[in-house]
């Protein structure tokens, strides 16, 4: 706000001083010669209007910007958590769809509900068996989360294995190039060896910590080596028609869940109030200089 006030004022006297306005008042007719005149005699009071209104102005412009992106990041941080903007977990009993229910909009995850175990250094680890094909349909993604895109990402995932091990994106410290994750399967603990092809600081589903780094897979290798965890749809639509939709096509639902549209009841509530009253200082600005 300093920077915005000297930059204004500076700027407003540069304009208003003779030189220019001498230049300026020469070629104009009589009244507008006449009105160039009167306008420098009075520089400092311009200057002052001149400054008083870009502040009320940058003010209101600043925090309605301010406003918007603390919202939007806060939608951001509980929408990279769920992964997409609505979460649908299917039932044990049922079998998983064989493609996406939803064409389009949805996409098949399978994700670790116990945290995998990293076998060498016993390290734990989040495991999110996706398809490559339909992922970027639904999931919640950034250009800063990582330095290539996420079909790029999901493009390493089809490579072929490297012998035994399975491609897979790392996400988070901690992560060896290559290791082998302990994961439940049907017959009790199943291992899979996985081989680090890509790296992303974050990615859809990461959850709301980073205590735990985060192995993303193709989902058909853990179908492979038989990991039994809950199949979810990940759909690109938070309507709560979402789950009507897929019952009426046999799906048995657990539950579904949608991240806050909003910020109301989270910490960053006091910091919008604060950036909306500096927003009604701003507005009150522009009336007093409109009055002057």
């Amino acid at each position: 706000l300093l920077l915005l006030a000297g930059g204004a004022g500076l700027a407003a006297r540069l304009v208003l001083s003779a030189r220019v306005l001498d230049p300026i008042a020469r070629r104009l007719p009589t009244p507008g010669w006449l009105a160039v005149r009167r306008l420098a005699s009075a520089r400092l009071g311009a200057s002052l209007i001149v400054t008083g209104a870009a502040i009320s102005i940058g003010i209101v412009v600043f925090a309605g910007a301010m406003s918007s992106s603390v919202s939007a990041t806060a939608y951001a941080k509980a929408t990279l958590g769920h992964g997409s903007a609505q979460i649908v977990r299917l039932s044990h009993t049922q079998a998983s769809p064989d493609s996406a229910p939803l064409p389009g909009v949805s996409t098949l995850v399978t994700r670790t509900t116990e945290s995998g175990v990293v076998r060498r250094g016993h390290d734990q680890a989040d495991v999110l068996g996706v398809d490559p094909d339909t992922f970027a349909d639904a999931a919640f993604w950034d250009d800063s989360f990582a330095n290539q895109s996420l079909p790029d990402l999901l493009a390493r995932l089809e490579a072929e294995p490297d012998g035994a091990a399975v491609p897979a994106i790392g996400v988070g410290e901690g992560l060896p190039e290559r290791f082998v994750l302990s994961l439940r399967g049907e017959d009790g603990a199943t291992e899979l060896e996985v081989a680090i092809v890509a790296r992303s600081e974050a990615f859809p589903g990461l959850g709301f910590t980073r205590d735990r780094p985060l192995v993303v897979v193709d989902r058909r290798a853990l179908t492979r080596n038989e990991v039994v965890e809950h199949t979810e749809v990940w759909v690109d639509d938070a309507s709560p028609a979402v789950a009507e939709r897929l019952g009426q096509q046999g799906v048995q639902i657990v539950f579904s869940a949608r991240p806050a549209a909003d910020i109301r009841g989270t910490l960053r509530q006091p910091q919008v109030w604060a950036i909306d009253y500096l927003e009604v200082v701003g507005l009150a600005a522009g009336l007093v200089t409109v009055a002057g």
